[in-house]
């Protein structure tokens, strides 16, 4: 039966090559995403009056400006707390496991903390790197879409408050200990 099936997956194969020659097979990556959303969010706006384009490009930096703003005080903040951690370790002569990153040992509270600023750190550069781009549905509805994408970046900004909440939680829990 394997054997079958090999043989099915290669003759598949083959074939697919014979009959579409240019076919390439590749995944589809969050850049190519992005793209594709920057095109269809272009050609809409190529459609605008010019005064509702430069709303919405106005709007767009705004976005920008903000999402930049807000993690890089939440970045400075998740460095701070990092330094206080390492602070505790040194003060306290703790020897860190070093960790292959897979396998944690979170009962350690040290590790456990490490672990959490790390999550929370490394939240804050995902969102660091997020392109808001606008889905415009219509000159007529520009205030709806400029709303919907605060709307997202307010969401995503909470989410991510909260992680760095949790690590900082969880960092006084272990510093407090003393």
């Amino acid at each position: 039966m394997q054997r079958f099936f090999s043989v099915f997956l290669f003759s598949l194969f083959t074939f697919s090559f014979l009959l579409y020659p240019n076919l390439t097979f590749s995944r589809t990556t969050p850049e190519d995403i992005i793209n594709s959303q920057k095109d269809s969010y272009n050609q809409k706006l190529n459609n605008y009056s010019p005064e509702k384009k430069q709303k919405v490009q106005e709007f767009d930096k705004k976005i920008a400006q903000l999402n930049k703003k807000q993690t890089t005080e939440l970045d400075a903040y998740m460095v701070y707390q990092s330094q206080i951690l390492d602070e505790y370790v040194r003060r306290n002569n703790i020897q860190e496991r070093v960790s292959d990153g897979i396998n944690r040992n979170l009962e350690d509270p040290v590790e456990n903390a490490r672990y959490w600023l790390t999550f929370a750190h490394e939240a804050v550069a995902y969102q660091a790197a997020k392109i808001y781009i606008f889905n415009l549905s219509g000159e007529a509805n520009i205030k709806r879409d400029i709303q919907n994408t605060a709307n997202t970046l307010q969401n995503d900004m909470a989410v991510l408050k909260n992680k760095v909440i949790k690590s900082e939680g969880i960092l006084k829990a272990l510093v407090s200990k003393e």
